[in-house]
């Protein structure tokens, strides 16, 4: 982090800077294409050349291509783990003859790559939502919005907190997992062999040529995957049976230093480097004169060199599977008469009543009541209760969406661990303003508002050492892993003020096993106090409003009005 604190990351290009014009987009086959995000993103793969000065500045953002410097400063393993010294030198020696490796580092913080993955990340956050994207709606209220006339749903407004529905960035909102990766061959070094992968991804070439066979289209594989593969892995499932390469159909792509490649998920490719070049760094002389990067080949002579930009595919099945998963395993169940589902419970409620058996060998006859043990669930009645959780028919637990991404300041972070101070992501919210007045309008920001915390995330509060006039300055850590796939959907931590360290602790006690002191503290008045006591200072509900906001949009936060302003009838979809 101290070479982070230094950084200018406005200098360096952002992915706006790489993303191809119209003209280029059609040019590489994108019949019609006038926007990336709305016409090629998850469906075709293309390929387009950038200017010349962001090829400049991203090789200043990746060292130059000294790769030797990227790997021991900026890279990663996948436990988040810097590579020392021993490492750097032992994978430096297999990209020289006879083995020809080539390094595949695909979490890298150069300078470059934080700016790139930043921006992403930016577009994510600010990404607008869209009106079917409510989750709660009755049956009546399905059909009569899949009933509506089709000019009136393409006409609908965006959902709350954005202006326009029809901005091609919305594809984002609901990115997870932005990482950028470099990866480095020598001369001759080994292929990547035919595959796909489960993310977007955005390649330039820094140095030297490589050559990329696609294989695009229907045919060129499912861009609903879940899981990357290799077309000779042995097949995992009977979807992945069905996969089949039709090489002939492909494309051929050469990048040379400069170009830029796109290939959607699920599409078959096909990664050959070429030829290698010198890196442009520094020379780096020995007592006698001699360019020690001429010694002993490999890339640290001459490199083949490409970065990329991976944003992570999430099928909608997959995130249903994830919601019904959570709800009915980790959130506790409660069956009540004949097995009806009563009601979904945290966990240490749980533990005050019979819980049923919910495991596949539960039953040992029909029948089988198991009274002391609460009851056996059958696999009949749990597909029910999925259905009627996914209807919301079945309780008070809403469905949730992941977590939204949000930008991360790279001085203050370690690696994957983003961190960002909360003045930073209430200024990187460009909606804020309109997000604010149109949940005060909606009764959302009133005092006895109900406060509830997204399920699958776990927060704590970690309070600093040293205080201000305030108090100690909170850092609110949000991690959020699937118990089902083990997909990581949130990773971020927020430096809060102390002036709002009240706020820290009350969203604490919110997830997780709720303390007998705490279960009362739901009311936004009871987590959010600053936003409604007269003695505050204005700067301390100021904070507490940005944390509020941030939260409510990223999506951590749930917020219900209360009873006395639910009583108009709800609108329809898209009305005013």
């Amino acid at each position: 982090t101290a070479s982070c604190a230094s950084e200018d990351y406005d200098m360096y290009p952002n992915i706006d800077d790489l993303l191809p014009d119209p003209a280029s987009m059609r040019a590489s086959g994108a019949e019609d294409a006038t926007d990336f995000f709305r016409d090629v993103w998850g469906d075709t793969p293309i390929s387009w050349r950038v200017p010349p000065n962001t090829l400049r500045s991203l090789r200043e953002g990746f060292r130059n291509g000294d790769v030797a410097e990227l790997v021991s400063r900026d890279c990663r393993d996948e436990s988040n783990d810097v590579y020392d010294d021993d490492d750097v030198a032992e994978m430096l020696d297999r990209t020289k003859p006879p083995l020809r490796h080539t390094l595949s580092l695909p979490f890298c913080y150069a300078p470059g790559a934080h700016a790139l993955r930043n921006s992403v990340l930016r577009m994510a956050y600010n990404a607008p939502t869209l009106a079917e994207d409510e989750c709660d709606y009755d049956a009546k209220e399905v059909r009569d919005f899949v009933a509506e006339d089709a000019d009136e749903k393409n006409n609908a407004p965006a959902h709350r907190g954005c202006d326009k529905s029809s901005s091609a960035k919305t594809r984002l909102r609901f990115a997870n997992d932005v990482d950028v990766g470099m990866y480095a061959s020598p001369e001759g070094g080994v292929e990547a062999s035919w595959h796909y992968d489960a993310n977007h991804n955005v390649t330039v070439q820094l140095y030297g040529t490589k050559t990329w066979h696609v294989s695009p289209g229907r045919r060129g594989g499912d861009k609903n995957v879940n899981q990357s593969r290799g077309l000779r892995d042995a097949t995992r499932n009977g979807r992945e049976a069905g996969d089949v390469l039709y090489e002939h159909l492909g494309k051929t792509f050469t990048l040379t230093p400069g170009d830029a490649i796109y290939v959607p998920p699920g599409t078959w490719h096909r990664v050959v480097p070429k030829s290698a070049e010198r890196p442009d760094g520094p020379d780096d002389e020995d007592e006698d004169g001699k360019n020690k990067k001429n010694v002993g080949g490999g890339v640290a002579n001459r490199v083949c060199l490409s970065v990329d930009v991976r944003v992570a595919n999430v099928p909608r099945a997959r995130w249903t599977c994830e919601s019904v998963f959570h709800f009915m395993f980790t959130r506790g169940a409660v069956f009540g008469e004949r097995g009806r589902f009563l009601a979904a419970v945290p966990p240490h409620a749980a533990a005050e009543q019979p819980k049923p058996r919910a495991s596949m060998d539960s039953a040992t006859e029909i029948g089988d009541g198991a009274a002391k043990r609460g009851g056996v669930v059958t696999q009949r009645l749990a597909n029910l209760e999925a259905v009627r959780y996914l209807s919301n028919d079945s309780s008070s637990e809403p469905f949730w969406y992941p977590p939204r991404l949000a930008p991360y300041q790279p001085e203050m972070s370690e690696g994957a661990d983003l961190r960002a101070e909360l003045g930073f992501l209430a200024d990187a919210f460009e909606g804020k303003e309109k997000w604010r007045e149109e949940n005060r309008r909606a009764g959302m920001y009133d005092k006895d508002a109900t406060v509830a915390w997204h399920p699958m995330v776990a927060a704590d509060a970690l309070f600093g050492d040293c205080e201000d006039s305030e108090g100690p300055p909170c850092v609110l850590r949000l991690r959020a892993v699937s118990g089902l796939t083990n997909m990581e959907y949130a990773r971020m931590s927020i430096l809060v003020p102390g002036c709002v360290h009240v706020s820290c602790s009350s969203l604490d006690c919110l997830n997780g096993a709720f303390p007998e002191e705490e279960k009362k503290k739901r009311r936004l008045a009871d987590v959010f106090p600053q936003l409604f006591r007269d003695d505050d200072e204005e700067y301390v509900k100021h904070a507490a409003q940005d944390l509020l906001d941030v939260l409510t949009w990223c999506r951590y936060l749930r917020l219900a009005p209360p009873a006395r302003t639910r009583g108009a009838k709800r609108k329809r979809r898209g009305a005013d």
